[in-house]
């Protein structure tokens, strides 16, 4: 259905043109209006397709009638059918942006004129919505490339600045594009000149450079630190017009990784140094601690025969003195060789009870000190598992150590069983202080302990059980610890079927 506006005064003539315009097959909807108010709200209230004009009408004409088809619908066809107009006049109308003018007399030709307007007309629309969505999108192109946060631009092989964003222009100091374009990357962009050269290479060679990191001057003449990505553009004869590019400024993380790599090598040297300082500490104590316990031992012998209880009470704190002070220094460097992953772990087949046995042995006399008595079972008669001996000497040494130290007037269970998975479990319950649920989580932490400060309750370093976990993980074992304050703790050592014989 096309709908037609016609303004015309003379019923005759109006009725006439509609009846022409559906015989040519058009199907129309014609409101016919004969003066300019009628005119002028129907325009306003109605949408048409084309409109048709006479040209003089009383106190209005054809002129009135396109100036105002033009403000109400200007993409709407006009087409002023009149009797006899002279030729200027119609050219007058075309100027004004009449789609057509048809003579009364020659109304044969309206119906080719109604086709031709309405195609012109959908013509006009669609270029229209098409100039309006390309300025729309244009428009968001625009939008996004300058709000983008990284710093985009376009420019000549010469280094001249085509297109440039916000975030280009606030990355190297500058108040607006104007300022910047007259900067030329070549001349002035970077520190060194020959990085502009490299960057041109990259380009002659590959079409694109990736990643380029390069310091550049701001306007202030501070230097940033930026990595570059860019393509080379070229028209249809293969000819470089310009680069298409993106910057981000990296200063802030450069320098964070200079910050990260100093603090490494400052944790390096000081690793270094600790491992060092053990060292030569483990040497400067046991050396002379050797001395003092072979001069020991030798009083002890001469005073055998003729000492009394006191003294030999005397030496036997002496001798408890310097085993803690050589396990002390055992196990730091025990964690330096853990640390530097030094440790030398061999592995080789060993029976667990009989190596247990001999750690009882070594405790005897701080476990008879608090009345502790052990519990040694044997829940399989498989004990052979293949690990390194001084391993798994040091593991059970520093929990039986720690079973003893926070436990008195009991007893120290011990188990040895198999258990899912084929493998082998060690499992040594005390009835001692328990640890709490707070702490808990902590054990396995470098000289944690849950008393501290010098008011605390227990001797030791906070070691034993880290260096425990850690020689386990050498060998695939595990380790795992229940306890309740109170209700004392169990220690479950794990070793895996490839440790188990």
């Amino acid at each position: 259905m096309i709908n037609i506006l016609h303004l015309e005064d003379s019923i005759y003539d109006a009725e006439l043109i509609a009846e022409l315009i559906e015989s040519a097959g058009f199907d129309v909807d014609v409101n016919f209006v004969d003066d300019k108010e009628k005119y002028i709200n129907a325009l306003e209230t109605t949408h048409y397709d084309i409109i048709l004009s006479d040209f003089a009408l009383p106190g209005f004409d054809a002129f009135g009638a396109l100036e105002e088809a033009r403000k109400a619908a200007p993409t709407v066809p006009f087409i002023c059918v009149s009797g006899s107009i002279g030729e200027e006049t119609a050219v007058e109308l075309l100027k004004m942006g009449a789609a057509d003018y048809i003579l009364k007399d020659r109304l044969a030709r309206l119906p080719s004129a109604i086709k031709r307007a309405l195609e012109l007309g959908e013509e006009r629309r669609l270029r229209e919505e098409f100039e309006k969505r390309l300025i729309e999108s244009e428009k968001q192109y625009r939008d996004l490339y300058n709000n983008a946060v990284i710093g985009l631009y376009r420019t000549t092989p010469a280094g001249e600045i085509l297109l440039v964003n916000n975030a280009l222009l606030n990355m190297l100091g500058f108040r607006d594009e104007a300022e910047l374009k007259s900067f030329n990357l070549a001349d002035r962009g970077f520190e060194v000149p020959d990085e502009r050269q490299r960057f041109l290479e990259e380009m002659s060679k590959h079409g694109e450079v990736i990643g380029l990191e390069s310091v550049w001057i701001r306007q202030n003449g501070k230097k940033i630190c930026v990595r570059e990505s860019a393509r080379a553009v070229r028209n249809g004869n293969g000819e470089l017009i310009y680069f298409d590019g993106v910057v981000e400024d990296i200063t802030e993380k450069k320098s964070l990784e200079e910050n990260l790599i100093l603090a490494k090598e400052r944790a390096e040297r000081a690793n270094a140094l600790k491992d060092a300082f053990i060292h030569n500490l483990s040497h400067e104590i046991r050396t002379p601690l050797n001395g003092i316990i072979g001069t020991t031992e030798m009083i002890k012998e001469l005073y055998c025969k003729q000492g009394s209880e006191d003294d030999f009470e005397c030496f036997d704190s002496l001798q408890r003195a310097s085993d803690r002070l050589i396990r002390t220094v055992e196990m730091l460097l025990n964690m330096a060789r853990l640390d530097t992953g030094e440790y030398p772990f061999k592995p080789a087949p060993l029976l667990l009870d009989k190596l247990l046995h001999q750690i009882l042995l070594e405790i005897k006399i701080q476990a008879e000190d608090r009345k502790i008595i052990f519990d040694l079972k044997k829940a399989t008669a498989n004990t052979q598992i293949i690990y390194d001996w001084n391993a798994v000497h040091d593991i059970f040494l520093y929990i039986l150590d720690n079973a003893v130290k926070y436990s008195e007037n009991n007893e120290v269970g011990i188990t040895i069983e198999e258990v899912p998975g084929n493998r082998i479990a060690v499992r040594i319950k005390d009835h001692g202080i328990g640890i709490s649920a707070e702490f808990l989580p902590h054990i396995y932490e470098s000289f944690e302990q849950q008393d501290t400060g010098y008011g605390r309750s227990f001797e030791g370093l906070g070691l034993g059980l880290p260096i425990a976990k850690r020689l386990l993980e050498l060998g695939g074992g595990d380790i795992d610890i229940s306890s309740r304050i109170g209700h004392g703790t169990t220690v479950s050592v794990f070793f895996n079927p490839s440790a188990a014989s």
